[in-house]
């Protein structure tokens, strides 16, 4: 049996990660994965690239903050010039002056998507879809369609983020869809649904398959 803390949209919120951390240690976790989005927007995230060293995750995934760095070193005033690209600028700025050299080029050079063998399942990790890591292709109310597109592949479950909304559901043909919300930036529309608190998803796995998934709060 294998417990696995997934991690998503952190956002540069060490506070919230460092209590999320240390929940899954009460939890007796056994493996770290992150799902995108572990800086940007948040003061401190060098510091977060930090404590997730000291539990070294085994998978790290393409955000579309991450994503954004990349896009950022290729841009001029010429074409950089949408409001989000401009803040995409400002942010990116901001994290250049505190995350190291090691740290930003891991950033750098993320994969888009992780595929994990345990037991007797098959995962894969994407911050969106397989091939983007960004846009609101699988907002929590879009057509079954999107949610189909995202579970192609010979896969059985796949974990997404992005949304900052925890989600279960399925594909059409079956394959299990999981969002772990967020460590560091509650967004939903919802003002009830809108809490300061930091949510990842704890995922138990046995050989038989999934005995446990629950998001969970420090």
């Amino acid at each position: 049996m294998v417990k696995i803390a997934v991690l998503s949209d952190v956002h540069g919120n060490a506070t919230a990660l460092e209590a999320v951390l240390a929940d899954a240690q009460k939890q007796h976790v056994n493996e770290y994965w992150t799902v995108g989005d572990m800086t940007v927007r948040g003061p401190e995230s060098e510091r977060c690239l930090t404590l997730l060293d000291r539990v070294h995750p085994t998978t790290y995934v393409l955000g579309n903050h991450e994503e954004n760095y990349q896009k950022v070193m290729a841009a001029n005033p010429n074409t950089f010039t949408k409001p989000k690209q401009i803040m995409a600028t400002v942010l990116t700025a901001f994290d250049r002056r505190q995350l190291s050299s090691t740290h930003f080029e891991r950033l750098l050079n993320l994969p888009m998507t992780v595929i994990k063998h345990v037991g007797p399942l098959t995962i894969r990790l994407q911050h969106v879809l397989p091939t983007v890591a960004s846009g609101h292709a699988l907002a929590p109310t879009v057509s079954q369609a999107n949610f189909d597109q995202a579970a192609e592949g010979d896969v059985d479950i796949v974990i997404y983020a992005h949304t900052h909304q925890p989600i279960m559901r399925y594909a059409t043909t079956g394959q299990l869809i999981l969002n772990a919300g967020t460590v560091g930036l509650p967004t939903a529309i919802n003002p009830h649904l809108r809490q300061p608190r930091a949510n990842y998803l704890l995922l138990t796995i046995d050989e038989t398959g999934p005995s446990s998934m629950l998001i969970t709060a420090p």
